[in-house]
C-alpha cells in the first residue's frame, strides 16, 4: 500500500506504508541541491507520525540554518569531525591554510545530506545530516516535539 508523504517541500512523493523508505538526490521544492530522504517503517505506519514528519521536513529552511548555528558551537564531536578531515582531506577545506578558517567557515562548507525521521508516536525522531564526502557524517538529532538532542558524528 502507497501514501503521499503530506509535504510541501516533496510535493507528491508516494512512501510504501509498513517499509523503510529511502529516496536518494530529491530536491527539495525551492532548493537547488539534493538531499536524501529517508522514513522509518514505523513512520509510515502511523498517520500521525507521518504528519509529524512532513511537518519536521517543510522547515527545512529553518533546520539547516539552525544546524549549521549548533555545529558552529564547537561540539567536540563537530571538533573532531573537522579535525579529522583536516588531516585526512584537507583538500575539502580548498584553502592553503585550514587553520585560517573559522569553525563557522567550515560549517559552511558543508552540504546538507539526508533528512531522516525514525520511529512514530512519543518515540519519533528526527535527524539533518551533513558532510563533505557522505562517508563521515556530523548527525544533528531532534525529539518528537522537534527540541534539539545532540550532535553525534557517524561513519
Amino acid at each position: 500500500m502507497q501514501t503521499e508523504l503530506p509535504s510541501s517541500l516533496f510535493s507528491g512523493l508516494m512512501l510504501t506504508v509498513g517499509d523503510d523508505n529511502y529516496f536518494e538526490d530529491l530536491t527539495p521544492i525551492g532548493y537547488k541541491e539534493p538531499v536524501s530522504l529517508y522514513l522509518s517503517e514505523e513512520c509510515t505506519r502511523d498517520r500521525r507520525s507521518l504528519e509529524s514528519a512532513g511537518a519536521f521536513i517543510d522547515r527545512l529552511a529553518h533546520w539547516d540554518s539552525y544546524c549549521r548555528a549548533r555545529l558552529g558551537e564547537g561540539a567536540p564531536a563537530v571538533l573532531d569531525f573537522f579535525s579529522f578531515y583536516a588531516e585526512e582531506y584537507p583538500a575539502y577545506f580548498a584553502a592553503d591554510d585550514i587553520e585560517s578558517l573559522s569553525l563557522a567557515e567550515k560549517v559552511g562548507l558543508l552540504r546538507l545530506q539526508t533528512i531522516a525521521v525514525h520511529d512514530s508516536g512519543d518515540a519519533q525522531t528526527f535527524a539533518i545530516d551533513f558532510t563533505f564526502d557522505g562517508e563521515e557524517v556530523l548527525c544533528v538529532l531532534f525529539d518528537a516535539d522537534f527540541a534539539f538532542d545532540r550532535i553525534v558524528w557517524e561513519s
